[in-house]
């Protein structure tokens, strides 16, 4: 069941990246990182039992890898982030929380609210902690090319 979710999370990243106009050298690079990055939140799901951490570590695997196909196909990191942490954005809370903003319904609101809070801040520091990675890894390489000159 893991594995059937990542593969339709993987091809959810490639549709959109046709969506979004994606060249098209990285359709199948936003459907490798779509898929591992699901199956590195399910795998953590499961054991873990709660959101935020396997959403904090599935984007940073996401982010890792848009990072490093950026840098082997030339493209920039976004054209594989985007498209692959779509599937994992909280939609059905939001829906939810709009939902009960409509119906007057205040203890959804809240929870909902406060889950989409949660896992839109567990995505954003995933990225954000991978592109820190990511840029420090350069930095250490750049200084070492310098000094064995």
């Amino acid at each position: 069941m893991i594995l059937f979710k990542s593969i339709s999370a993987g091809a959810s990243a490639l549709f959109y990246g046709l969506f979004f106009n994606s060249p098209k050298k990285s359709t199948y690079g936003n459907f490798i990182t779509g898929t591992v990055g699901m199956f590195v939140y399910y795998i953590f799901f499961v054991k873990l039992e709660t959101k935020f951490v396997p959403l904090v570590i599935s984007s940073f695997t996401i982010g890792l890898m848009a990072e490093l196909l950026a840098r082997i196909c030339k493209f920039p990191a976004t054209v594989y982030l985007v498209p692959s942490l779509i599937p994992q954005v909280p939609g059905l809370a939001m829906f939810r929380t709009m939902q009960g903003l409509a119906m007057q319904n205040l203890d959804a609101v809240l929870s909902n609210a406060l889950d989409t809070l949660i896992s839109a801040t567990a995505l954003a520091l995933g990225i954000v902690l991978s592109t820190i990675f990511s840029k420090s890894i350069n930095r250490v390489r750049m200084k070492s090319r310098k000094y064995k000159r």
